[in-house]
């Protein structure tokens, strides 16, 4: 046979080979599409991200064939990886012949661990990282949004996820051909390490969404197969040859990688309960009296014999004490501080013992969860609910409350005060009352030392559509009709205020509230940001209570500790946020100033994003370290 004829046969059997592979997958698309159809593989393919969603949330498609055509796609995407192996065996059987005894069996083994790994990494990204990554997302979206994520998008950015990771667990075949090639050696391997982790984690950038965790779950992962592959391909010192030892050093690793890496990731989960402390009486800062105060409270970690690992976590205007893990391990959403609350973490349990606390007169009254007294609680000499006999509170009297719950507990000193937005007033005012049982301050997006007169008529606006509302009745409407809608009202300007335009712009800018519903064709025509707020407020107020609102606001304008500054000797740590319009840097600064001067040690940096105020709650993430700093000091 001439070299010509040679060339032409192989490329008939090439050819042939091709068809096969292509006839493969063609089979297996088309039954797909029968059986189960290509709308039931996309919604699996959908469910890690169905399951992070709030319920009832939908995907959208904004192209006119999008949810026809993006199915298909799918469900082709499913055809090639089943019928992979075969495939792979199509290119093998056309390569086979042309090989020596000793490539074909070392290049055998690589064939089916390249098969086995690129699904293994494939697996791992959908039923690991999709899940922990779409929850972590999807866990700081900001109540007022919507999510509605495009099919098409998701469809585009789980390709890229899956051949990230498929590639990712292929680096083992990778480092063993270089190795057999003699391109490298192991001692090179070894000696670059340092390289390849920076280098895996600037992989992981370019290919992952922008967050943290998808980074972190691509590049580490990245790092310890190159690590691990160096000590399987290292010989042996007895100079056994790469042929007999290949398929069995294969499948030990391959094994292990598939046992082990998604327990490496995983980080455990931090599992609390809520509790419930009583006061039997309590003198307010004005003087009046209160019966059975009652507040819940939850901890995380172990207090020491000493009583002086505590951090106390106070919470925001609208928050309750679940700052951080789950009450039950199937649970989607943790506290709002988790990412910085656990084992390991910037506030480290494994460390300190953590307690936060449910305030005087929180907001969540009606929640089984929610320990508190107020308006809404009943009065024990009357058997009613206080109403507008409930005594005004101050920042002070929560502060105070959470002492005895302390003292009843064992702790005899603070590593530190923490909190976000009020939960901030609380951690100073902490420092203020208490000067010798407090070590640090950890002041997030708050106002420093007072409320700038601003904030009081800020705060005020923020009550008055309650006050406005008929049924509001001075504040005892309990047994009545309860101003539902001046209290949604109120919701809805806190969650307007708190963010910011740029917030605006990204998440909603000029999309009308319903397709087809122009806001210049009828007044009752909205834009969608009017319309999200709105539905957030009225699913907020069913959860909420008005006078509970109301008197939370006047704590909050009575802080102020003008007078009390000097006796502050804690560290402290302020944390504004750079887009922050209720409470701007400015505020922290001018109290970072008046502290420092005085000779407490400060520190002052700013929560980079865009949510504005909220982010001491969505990015807190973003300072974990910087948190863990100070912890340490």
């Amino acid at each position: 046979m001439s070299d010509q004829e040679s060339f032409i046969s192989h490329l008939i059997e090439l050819r042939e080979r091709l068809m096969k592979a292509v006839g493969a997958v063609l089979v297996l698309f088309i039954a797909l599409f029968i059986w189960p159809g290509s709308g039931y593989i996309y919604d699996l393919l959908a469910a890690p991200l169905m399951s992070a969603l709030p319920e009832g949330a939908k995907m959208i498609a904004t192209g006119v064939i999008t949810p026809f055509m993006v199915p298909v796609k799918v469900t082709a995407l499913a055809a090639f990886l089943i019928a992979l192996p075969f495939v792979l065996y199509q290119a093998w059987a056309f390569v086979a012949p042309g090989l020596y005894e000793h490539e074909r069996k070392l290049a055998l083994p690589l064939v089916v661990a390249s098969t086995a790994l690129f699904l293994s990494g494939v697996g791992f990204c959908y039923f690991f990282v999709f899940q922990k990554v779409f929850a972590f997302i999807h866990g700081f979206a900001p109540k007022s949004i919507t999510p509605a994520p495009d099919i098409e998008a998701y469809f585009s950015f789980v390709i890229t996820m899956f051949l990230a990771f498929g590639v990712t667990f292929e680096i083992p075949i990778v480092v063993i051909v270089l190795v057999r090639m003699g391109v490298v050696t192991i001692q090179q391997l070894k000696d670059a390490r340092p390289y390849v982790i920076v280098g895996a984690f600037v992989v992981a950038a370019v290919v992952t969404p922008p967050d943290v965790l998808s980074q972190f779950m691509l590049a580490v992962p990245m790092w310890l197969v190159v690590a691990r592959t160096c000590g399987c391909v290292a010989p042996s010192a007895r100079g056994t040859t790469w042929g007999d030892h290949m398929s069995n050093r294969f499948a030990c690793f391959a094994l292990a990688l598939a046992l082990f890496a998604p327990a490496a990731f995983a980080q455990p989960l931090l599992i609390t309960e809520k509790k419930f402390f009583t006061l039997p009486q309590y003198t307010t800062q004005g003087g009046k009296q209160i019966k059975n105060v009652r507040v819940g409270y939850e901890t995380y970690g172990k207090l020491n014999a000493a009583g002086t690992n505590v951090v106390f976590v106070a919470h925001f205007f609208s928050g309750t004490s679940h700052a951080a893990g789950r009450y039950k391990a199937d649970e989607k959403t943790a506290g709002y501080w988790d990412a910085i609350i656990g084992p390991g973490k910037a506030i480290d349990t494994d460390k300190y013992f953590v307690v936060s606390a449910d305030t005087l007169v929180n907001l969540n009254v009606k929640s089984p969860m929610v320990g508190t007294s107020g308006p809404a609680t009943t009065n024990p000499d009357t058997g009613k609910p206080y109403g507008a006999s409930f005594p005004v509170v101050s920042i002070a009297d929560f502060v105070r409350v959470h002492k005895a719950l302390l003292d009843s507990l064992g702790v005899k000193k603070l590593a530190a005060a923490a909190g976000a937005s009020m939960g901030s007033l609380q951690a100073m005012q902490w420092a203020a009352e208490y000067p010798d049982f407090v070590e640090r301050v950890i002041h997030v997006i708050g106002p420093g030392l007072d409320v700038h007169p601003y904030v009081i008529e800020f705060a005020n606006v923020w009550a008055s559509p309650i006050r406005l509302d008929p049924n509001w009745k001075g504040g005892d409407y309990y047994g009545g009709a309860e101003p539902t809608e001046g209290l949604a009202q109120a919701l809805t300007l806190v969650s307007f205020t708190t963010v910011h335009f740029s917030w605006a712009e990204k998440v909603h800018g000029y999309k009308w509230a319903a397709e087809g519903k122009n806001p210049g064709d009828a007044m009752g025509n909205l834009f969608a940001i009017e319309d999200s707020l709105q539905k957030s407020g009225q699913a907020r107020a069913a959860a909420s209570d008005a006078g509970h609102f109301v008197w939370l606001v006047k704590a909050n304008q009575l802080y102020n500790l003008e007078k009390e500054q000097a006796r502050i000797k804690a560290k402290v740590l302020f944390l504004p946020a750079k887009t922050d319009l209720l409470f701007p840097p400015e505020l922290s600064r001018r109290s970072a100033d008046k502290l420092r001067a005085q000779g407490n040690q400060v520190e002052f940096y700013e929560i980079d994003g865009t949510s504005g105020h909220l982010d001491g709650l969505f990015s807190i993430g973003k300072v974990a370290d910087r948190i863990g700093a100070f912890m340490q000091k």
